[in-house]
């Protein structure tokens, strides 16, 4: 199902040019940037300072600073998908004791895999067998996302004060692909998605749905443009639409388009078809990391 939305949105859009100013384009053609192939939508990362050529002795303060100013080109999309679709009440009454019963009924079945989880969190490095993480939910209200710790206990304080390390975070969308701080039982951990199972609690709390836009940390916002309203008048998702075409293989630039997509299109069939393809993707282990 969710490919024939996709391929409308495609369509819908073919026609529809991105506007970019001289320079903004002189910009994306030098910088590392990220691109959608489908040229429906384009995120570029541009630095100005000497993060990427920091030398080993850049002060904390410095990196830190780098981490919470970074600057995002923005580029025009396509106005087709800037409209925020009207509110559904029925659709989201379902959708809630949709999330209400599956939530309750997965974590009382996973109850012993979680256990076992947790223990081998514990046994594998110190720290807390939780890593909570500020998220924003529907709205713009924070939220604290729950997982199983994948990373050693001071994979945040190691981000803030390795260049090379903030660097590479935010070229790569927030992510960063064989990142040293994970722990061996957390690549295990990541790479069958059983680290996001704690999620479930914030699914049962509300603040998360099974289904929709990944949450987002405050500081991605910017990356949204004139589109990060209409990312917000959604309840956040356990998985969703670029989950289910390729998880993390999928290009950042085109996780937006498509969470645009999910919102303008979403309905309790759409849903069910993504919770399908979630699973088959987890299973497979398609492009996590």
């Amino acid at each position: 199902m969710f490919e024939n939305i996709l391929d409308e949105s495609v369509q819908e859009d073919s026609n529809i040019s991105l506007r970019m100013s001289p320079s903004a384009s002189a910009t994306l053609s030098q910088e590392a940037g990220l691109m959608l192939s489908r040229q429906h939508l384009a995120v570029s990362y541009t630095s100005h300072s000497a993060l990427d050529n920091a030398p080993p002795h850049l002060e904390v303060s410095e990196v830190t600073d780098e981490l919470n100013n970074a600057k995002f080109e923005v580029i025009d999309l396509p106005e087709s998908l800037n409209v925020i679709p009207a509110k559904q009440p029925a659709y989201e009454l379902v959708k809630r004791f949709f999330d209400l019963v599956v939530a309750a009924i997965l974590l009382l079945a996973l109850a012993p895999i979680l256990i076992v989880v947790a223990a081998c969190v514990l046994a594998s490095s110190k720290g807390p067998v939780l890593f909570k993480q500020p998220r924003l939910g529907r709205n713009g209200k924070k939220f604290y996302c729950y997982k199983f710790r994948s990373m050693v206990a001071d994979a945040e304080t190691l981000l803030s004060t390795s260049p090379e390390l903030a660097s590479k975070y935010l070229e790569q969308g927030f992510k960063i692909k064989d990142d040293p701080r994970v722990t061996k039982i957390g690549a295990f951990l990541r790479k069958s998605s059983l680290d996001e199972l704690p999620q479930l609690l914030n699914v049962l709390k509300g603040d998360m749905s099974m289904i929709g836009p990944r949450p987002i940390v405050p500081k991605e916002l910017s990356k949204y443009g004139q589109y990060s309203n209409k990312l917000l008048t959604v309840v956040p998702g356990l998985s969703g639409m670029w989950q289910a075409s390729g998880r993390s293989e999928t290009t950042y630039t085109e996780r937006v388009r498509m969470d645009m997509v999910y919102i303008d299109k979403r309905s309790i069939m759409l849903d069910f078809s993504l919770a399908l393809r979630t699973v088959t993707s987890v299973v497979k282990g398609t492009g996590a990391h």
